[in-house]
């Protein structure tokens, strides 16, 4: 039942990036540094929806700091960089990627080895979405968190 709700979501979160991806300009990735003003402040609640997809071996997380970067390349895409703490583990940075950034109430996946060892979201390199943690958006998520 859980496989196939994941499953599901996935597909869903997949077709929404392939309506949702748009064209631009390559030289994007070329930029040296992210710029404060494409940096986003994360909601509260969208930090608390990160943390409560905690899984239950990790004994939760705690949000200690996060921004986020709206995709270049998917129009209803944005990375979430994440400091948080856990049951004995101080300062980690986890990404996460969702199509629902003001709430985190929408599709929320776990892109890097962070997100994916301490949250029990999907992985997002193994769903039809594909994102991987090589994505321009990753980094410059995590740019935008220092």
């Amino acid at each position: 039942m859980i496989g196939r709700r994941i499953g599901a979501v996935a597909a869903v979160f997949a077709l929404a990036l392939t309506v949702a991806a748009c064209g631009g300009d390559d030289d994007d990735s070329s930029s040296a540094a992210t710029t404060a003003s494409s940096c986003l402040e994360v909601p509260a609640t969208t930090q608390q929806a990160i943390a409560s997809g905690a899984g239950a071996s990790t004994g939760g997380i705690t949000p200690v700091k996060a921004a986020g970067y709206k995709s270049p390349d998917f129009e209803d895409v944005t990375f979430i960089a994440m400091r948080f703490s856990a049951e004995g583990v101080d300062d980690q940075v986890g990404v996460w990627a969702t199509n629902n950034f003001d709430t985190g109430g929408g599709l929320m996946l776990a892109v890097d080895g962070f997100a994916q060892q301490f949250t029990d979201f999907p992985d997002a390199d193994s769903t039809e979405a594909a994102i991987a943690i090589d994505d321009p958006g990753v980094a410059k998520a995590k740019d935008c968190l220092d």
